[in-house]
């Protein structure tokens, strides 16, 4: 037997326990829903990759780190609900798996932990020690120039004023539904020194930072397939690459979010039982 067919089987045998666990005797919708939600994900090889995120979610909620009840899209998940990935039962409500999944699909599906605001670098830590230092990673994210800070910036170098670099950006149509105009949009002279040298300013990496959610978990140390940094010179390894490149690379990116709302409910919970209440 394949260690593939191994990981299929478990996720079945997992689910289908959670199914009796969480809803007692199933009726026969519950039972055909079950069945076809398993036949998507191990036909599309993502059993390991749910019973990953089961594992790190059980670890979490055993050691007293509120989990949020589910988000987004993976509400729609009857596998995800049976393995306690979400607390949310998609059938009463009608959310549809498709939206979450369907085998038409090419990339993996996305599943947001929600973790108490004060315990995301408790998380954290239990993925570092389940699965190694070396193989686990923060994910990169990178602030580039835009247009207007490049028609800025070009001008700053070659001498001119500061006002001489924001009439440029007046030739910059307005920003379209959030999105920024580029340079390519640029209605003034092209011909200009500042614009030309803008043109090779724009795109380029202005700045570094840590994704907020994002952490890379990977089978091998990630240092023999990625470049690293330590965000400061400390704590957990960050990868030098961003969200795109890491999923060239066939890398596995996890979300795991710090909510606000659950400490606020742990707060809460934890006064009244001071009260005595």
């Amino acid at each position: 037997m394949s260690a593939t067919s191994t990981v299929d089987l478990y996720l079945r045998w997992s689910a289908w326990r959670g199914l009796y666990e969480r809803v007692g005797d199933p009726g026969v919708e519950y039972r055909q829903r079950l069945h076809y939600e398993l036949d998507v994900l191990t036909s599309c090889q993502f059993s390991s990759y749910f019973l990953v995120v089961a594992d790190i979610v059980a670890t979490a909620k055993a050691r007293g780190i509120r989990i949020g009840p589910g988000r987004g899209s993976a509400g729609g998940s009857l596998v995800a609900y049976c393995l306690g990935i979400t607390d949310i039962d998609p059938l009463p409500s009608k959310l549809l798996f498709e939206r979450f999944l369907n085998p038409e699909r090419s990339g993996l599906p996305d599943i947001d932990v929600d973790a108490a605001e004060d315990r995301r670098d408790e998380l954290l830590n239990i993925i570092v020690e389940r699965y190694g230092e070396e193989c686990v990673a923060n994910l990169g994210t990178f602030g580039t120039v835009g247009a207007k800070a490049a028609l800025k910036d070009s001008a700053r170098v070659l001498g001119y004023s500061y006002r001489d670099g924001e009439e440029r950006t007046w030739n910059l149509p307005r920003p379209k539904f959030g999105r920024a105009p580029t340079l390519a949009e640029y209605d003034g002279d092209r011909d200009d020194e500042i614009y030309q040298l803008a043109v090779g300013f724009e795109g380029k990496i202005r700045s570094e930072s840590v994704h907020a959610a994002g952490v890379v978990i990977s089978p091998e140390p990630l240092a023999d397939v990625v470049p690293l940094r330590r965000q400061g010179g400390k704590g957990m390894n960050v990868i030098a690459f961003d969200m795109n490149e890491v999923e060239q690379l066939g890398l596995i990116k996890f979300d795991f979010l710090a909510l606000r709302q659950l400490k606020i409910i742990d707060d809460a919970i934890n006064l009244i039982n001071r009260e005595g209440r």
